[in-house]
């Protein structure tokens, strides 16, 4: 059947109607991992034409949602259902958009639940296959995260025998990609010769920034990822009888990930003197900045809410209002207002190789041929 309507009432009925389901209203709204409320449906009682989200520490996410996703809608209630099941359960929001940008490519001639299901599993596996060939996990694992839905769902057609044939294809590329990255002198890890020149580049460089450094050696003594510097707070930082020490939070996994910065999901990592040396410079500059944040925040939140926002160690030097507007209308957001958000910490990272500007010399070499030392976090990570 393929209905035009975008109303997620007959949506509902029609499905239930055409392949004798009994199937729940869509909720008005749903509620992120991050516990962030986003409304699925307007006023008039249709779909919201965007999502509007936030990826914690990460990004601000948008999510086209008023407009169809497949003219049968069967399909059009699965891509909707399993969409809303990963935001509130998973937020991979690449699967998310992997999935939707493809699910035009899915040709429906069958009729019953059962013949679509079928023609649902050949364009899972195929984008399987296809991720095989490119060495592009994402859209692989975003199928096979779209049909072990179904079965999570019991809906008829959908089996635990084809769910284990797409598996198979992931587990015969997983093991051969990060030996090659181990090698590869762009991208790979930094040789020792390669951050002895960095390290002198960064003790005599004048213009770099307090955040510039303290982010580098932070990095450099932990392979912190950039959300994990994005998250960080002022207090974060101490000193006890062994020294001075960084407490991180977990972001690996998808329930650590989830977690941000609850109590239970923190490190202490013990830090070099240059690098609390470095953090302690920018404890000041971090402190003007997010003031200067807190004045524009408070015209939404009031200045006694806005006052117990802790100060990251990092905080962000601008927001859109409407951008400010939603982290001010949910308070489980809310608390990371200040934060930055981790692409600004990677840019903060690469914008490095233009201020030191170190020539990069191969290992075979005994001059550069030009080209600059490129510095990111990911090739610091541990």
């Amino acid at each position: 059947m393929n209905s035009l309507t975008l109303n997620p009432i007959t949506l509902v009925e029609s499905v239930a109607l055409t392949y004798g389901l009994e199937l729940e209203e869509y909720t008005k709204t749903l509620t992120t991992v991050y516990g962030q409320v986003v409304d699925l449906i307007d006023s008039t009682g249709n779909w919201s034409f965007n999502l509007y989200f936030e990826h914690v520490g990460y990004v601000s996410r948008k999510i086209k949602w008023g407009e169809r996703f497949h003219q049968n809608d069967y399909v059009e209630w699965i891509i909707r259902g399993w969409t809303i099941d990963r935001l509130e359960h998973n937020l991979n929001f690449k699967a998310i958009v992997a999935i939707h940008s493809n699910i035009g490519k899915l040709g429906i001639n069958g009729i019953t639940a059962n013949e679509i299901a079928g023609e649902i599993f050949q364009w899972c596996e195929k984008l399987v296959a296809d991720g095989a060939v490119t060495c592009d996990h994402i859209p692989a694992a975003a199928a096979r995260s779209i049909y072990e839905w179904g079965i999570e769902e019991d809906l008829s057609g959908f089996s635990e025998h084809r769910l284990f044939s797409l598996s198979q294809v992931r587990r015969a590329r997983q093991s051969t990609g990060i030996l090659v990255t181990m090698r590869d002198t762009d991208f790979g890890p930094y040789t020792r010769t390669e951050l002895s020149f960095i390290e002198g580049a960064m003790k005599s460089h004048v213009d770099i920034t307090t955040a510039e450094r303290a982010a580098y050696y932070l990095a450099r003594d932990w392979g912190l990822r950039p959300i994990q510097m994005a998250l960080l707070h002022v207090s974060d930082f101490g000193i006890d009888e062994l020294g001075p020490f960084i407490s991180v939070p977990c972001v690996k996994g998808t329930k650590r990930s989830i977690l941000r910065r609850a109590k239970s999901n923190f490190v202490k990592r013990y830090i070099a003197d240059d690098t609390a040396e470095a953090i302690q410079s920018q404890i000041p500059v971090a402190l003007e900045v997010a003031a200067n944040m807190r004045t524009r925040i408070e015209m939404y939140a009031g200045e006694k809410r806005t006052a117990k926002l802790e100060t990251p160690l990092f905080p962000a030097k601008g927001r859109s209002e409407l951008r400010l507007q939603r982290y001010c209308r949910d308070p489980k957001v809310f608390k990371y207002t200040l934060h930055c958000d981790s692409h600004r910490m990677s840019k903060l990272m690469r914008d490095l190789t233009w201020k030191l500007r170190i020539p990069k010399i191969e290992a075979s070499k005994i001059e550069s041929d030009g080209r600059l030392q490129e510095l990111s976090a990911t090739r610091l990570l541990n």
